[in-house]
């Protein structure tokens, strides 16, 4: 609901009932008023020669009079009625006292009315209170508004005051939507002279989108250096790190005995801080938000082929056979081929990195299957149980083979691996292998050439 129309409902409910009150209690003070006077009015004519008119001929005290205006003046003023203090009529036929008048006058109460016919009875006890004119009662006509009328004259008083109210909102509604605009639009909002809380609202703003402004140069300016100084520190480490897997393979190829399986290790584990090297730069470009993904087309039978060849020398001291499959015809989808041989390699490398035949004297198995619309990593290592498969794709989350097995990994490369198939709206998916192990496939997507 719009401000204006919220105020006009707001002054609707709050000036009907008010309303309404005001006028109850305006029909009650002006009927206690007319009550009051009338008993004045009664009480000083009984003082003034009234009373003993009235006791003189209480039967005859105030009838009508006859024939000429006057005739009858000394029996007193017309329409009133004496009655002694037991509520006993002193004229014949004349009505009996209702009962609210008569218990309100016996607790002691000087004037008392009631409504009766559209009539109101007023009346009155006298200062003496013994004799046949101890009360004196008249009627007058009862000039009440219908409680519909009531209720109209305040609907209408509400709906004229939210219509003044809602025509008086729109200058400060049309100044506020003028505001929210310039926030949303982006436009410079001009400083005020202040001279209502709309104006220093809108000053308000200004200074928090200057501060943000400034806040929001800085942060790019950080991430910025924070990019470059994460792409140049990965390129200064991977650059000695490969020079280093080649001297520790000619090393190998030259050692023997407990040495070739001492130099064995230290490849794999230099491959592992390769790949860790690359993910925690990747997964720093990812949190700052500034990964500027290509937009190319990528051979995904050559990028096949390419992790394969970069993953052998590591499989092959790890005692796992690393295979591939790929159509006669290439497979090519768009996208970054960086990123794409990052989540592919990351799959390849924990496949081989966890795989545990070698520990019970068998050689393991990994093999990737390029078919036309998808992408899927085999091997026969321990597999995960259903729990894990549902989280393994969390950033730091290790299933309990991988906790075991090698303790310092980080829980970072599926995480990169299913961020990079998210942008690239590929699928990545987890199922058991038989009978043991695991498949990891990437569902191509269908814009595929």
């Amino acid at each position: 609901m719009k401000l204006r129309a919220k105020l006009a409902l707001t002054i609707v409910v709050a000036v009907v009932p008010l309303m309404l009150g005001l006028s109850y209690a305006q029909k009650a003070w002006s009927e206690a008023v007319e009550v009051s006077a009338v008993a004045e009015s009664i009480l000083t004519r009984m003082e003034e020669g009234g009373r003993a008119r009235c006791e003189a001929r209480p039967r005859r005290f105030g009838r009508p009079g006859r024939g000429r205006p006057g005739r009858n003046a000394a029996a007193g003023p017309r329409g009133l009625v004496a009655y002694s203090s037991a509520f006993e009529p002193s004229r014949p036929r004349a009505r009996e006292l209702p009962r609210e008048l008569q218990t309100a006058l016996s607790e002691g109460e000087a004037v008392a009315s009631v409504v009766r016919e559209r009539s109101r009875i007023i009346a009155v006890r006298m200062p003496w209170t013994e004799g046949p004119c101890a009360i004196m009662v008249t009627r007058r006509p009862a000039r009440s508004t219908p409680p519909a009328g009531i209720w109209l004259a305040a609907i209408l008083i509400g709906f004229a005051t939210a219509t003044i109210a809602f025509a008086a909102a729109g200058p400060i509604v049309s100044r506020i939507r003028r505001l929210t605009r310039a926030l949303e639009e982006g436009e410079e909002l001009s400083p005020t002279e202040g001279a209502d809380e709309l104006d220093v609202l809108s000053d308000a703003f200004r200074g928090q989108r200057l501060e943000l402004t400034d806040q929001l140069a800085e942060l790019k300016r950080r991430e910025s250096a924070l990019s470059a100084y994460v792409s140049n520190t990965t390129h200064d480490v991977m650059v000695p790190l490969t020079v280093l897997q080649g001297h520790l393979v000619k090393l190998r190829s030259t050692a023997e005995g407990e040495d070739r399986h001492v130099v064995g290790e230290a490849i794999r584990e230099s491959h592992y801080l390769a790949s860790l090297v690359q993910n925690l730069g990747t997964v720093a470009r990812f949190e700052a938000g500034i990964v500027p993904m290509l937009d190319e087309e990528v051979s995904l039978s050559r990028l096949v082929e390419r992790v394969c060849a970069r993953h052998r020398p590591v499989a092959a001291e790890a005692n796992v056979s690393l295979e591939f499959a790929v159509p006669r015809n290439d497979v090519v989808i768009r996208g970054d081929v960086t990123l794409l041989e990052r989540a592919l390699g990351n799959v390849v490398h924990n496949a081989i990195r966890y795989n545990d035949q070698a520990d019970r004297g068998e050689r393991g198995h990994v093999a990737l299957v390029l078919e036309r619309d998808s992408l899927e990593v085999l091997d026969d290592g321990p597999g995960m149980s259903a729990g894990e498969r549902a989280r393994v794709t969390e950033p730091r989350f290790r299933g309990g083979a991988a906790r075991t097995r090698n303790v310092s990994g980080r829980g970072l490369g599926l995480a990169i691996a299913r961020e990079v198939a998210d942008q690239h709206g590929v699928t990545l998916t987890f199922r058991p292998n038989q009978p043991h192990g695991l498949i990891v496939r990437f569902d191509l997507p269908d814009s595929q050439n």
